[in-house]
């Protein structure tokens, strides 16, 4: 619930505030009430194709705004989106990452992606991990290799 809009675009919260992230960025508010967490992938990607064009763009730049100001916290070589906003494609993805790519003293443009769909949800948490226990790092096309099952 972090203030991400201002002034007259904050949009009321089920917090009680105006103007959180996910009030603006979360897939009921893109989407609206026929979103569910329950649905598939298919049923959410027809859901964004009749969703309100100005929604989607709204809440991708709400997140952006939050992806900008925590990789330049981070140092974050990549920031990737899971869950359920996979669905919404490349269109979704192609706005988030035209909103961060902006240049800001102290920041880096930083590529903005989708999860793998058969990656482990654990793979950024070990990566987290093992990079403060043991200083490893790796780069996100080796994260990509890691994630794949072997056969």
């Amino acid at each position: 619930h972090v203030q991400v809009q201002f002034g007259e675009d904050a949009r009321a919260c089920r917090c009680g505030r105006q103007g959180c992230l996910e009030s603006a960025s979360s897939m009921t508010a893109m989407l609206g009430d026929d979103f569910d967490d329950a649905m598939d992938d298919e049923a959410i990607t027809a859901l964004a194709a009749s969703a309100d064009e100005e929604k989607l763009a709204e809440g991708a730049r709400a997140l952006a705004r939050t992806i900008k100001l925590i990789a330049a916290v981070l140092d974050a070589a990549e920031v990737v989106i899971g869950g359920p906003a996979r669905a919404l494609g490349d269109p979704f993805l192609g706005l988030v990452q035209a909103e961060i790519d902006y240049t800001a003293t102290g920041t880096a443009n930083v590529p903005v992606r989708f999860a793998d769909a058969d990656a482990s949800i654990s793979t950024g948490v070990a990566q987290v991990a093992l990079s403060s226990a043991l200083g490893v790092r790796w780069s996100p096309a080796q994260l990509r290799a890691a994630s794949v099952p072997a056969s």
